[in-house]
């Protein structure tokens, strides 16, 4: 139901611009995929509220899988919600109470009723959506760091392009990714720090990675990430899983 409230509200925001370039001289319809990024966001905002969003997320540890059935809502409506909800937040304190947190929700891409589906296999799964908050900042460049120690372009660089240190949309499961852990044991997993992205530790990561079964056939797995200063707000989420096999430190492997 919540996925299709989702689908419903966002063909709804396409139809009020289509209608707003007939109505409105000068006013024309973004182009894919530029208009389905702004009524996937209307569509999120409309589905849950900041404040009561906010409070959930502290109380799950940014659990996206309980968060989706706190509010019966798509796991990719709060994802992204979730995300925008913290944008906003770190737009209204300093630089240094600011924290970021990334989301990458991968499908299996199989059709026709999960009942009947095969052998499930990493080939069969892809980054269908990957929010992440304005101070993750993806590129094939170095960034560089201003005096204050905050980044200027991007600080997670992808020094083997096209394969990418974190994952976005598009994406397949790269070898030895949590990602790949989850859907090869079904477990849950968490890894408490990644490391090697500069030389200083300033970007050092941390995930939790959980599985989402339909009628008891992988279907997505979840990851969530901060970074590692901020590992601490994902302690209730790691707290409330089945024994979760703990990976210590991995080197630019996500």
């Amino acid at each position: 139901m919540g996925t299709v409230e989702h689908v419903m509200l966002h063909e709804l925001y396409e139809i009020i611009a289509e209608r707003c370039q007939d109505l409105c001289p000068g006013y024309k319809v973004l182009p894919i995929p530029q208009i389905c990024f702004l009524a996937n966001r209307f569509a999120a905002s409309a589905l849950m509220q900041p404040k009561i969003l906010l409070e959930a997320s502290l109380e799950t540890g940014f659990d996206i899988i309980q968060l989706h059935l706190r509010f019966y809502k798509a796991y990719s409506s709060v994802a992204m919600r979730v995300v925008e909800v913290i944008n906003e937040l770190n737009e209204e304190k300093p630089p240094e109470e600011s924290f970021d947190l990334m989301v990458m929700i991968y499908e299996r891409v199989e059709e026709g009723d999960p009942r009947n589906w095969g052998f499930c296999t990493p080939e069969k799964f892809m980054v269908r959506y990957s929010p992440r908050t304005k101070g993750i900042s993806l590129g094939t460049k170095g960034g560089s760091w201003t005096q204050g120690g905050h980044p200027r372009g991007p600080n997670y660089k992808a020094p083997r392009y096209p394969w990418h240190l974190i994952p976005k949309r598009g994406d397949s499961v790269t070898p030895n990714s949590l990602a790949m852990e989850v859907i090869n044991t079904g477990g849950c997993f968490c890894l408490k720090r990644a490391v090697g992205f500069d030389l200083w530790g300033l970007n050092d990561l941390s995930f939790v990675a959980q599985p989402v079964e339909w009628f008891g056939k992988l279907a997505k797995v979840v990851l969530v990430g901060v970074r590692y200063k901020d590992s601490h707000l994902l302690e209730a989420q790691r707290n409330g899983l089945h024994k979760p096999t703990v990976i210590e430190e991995s080197y630019q492997v996500i």
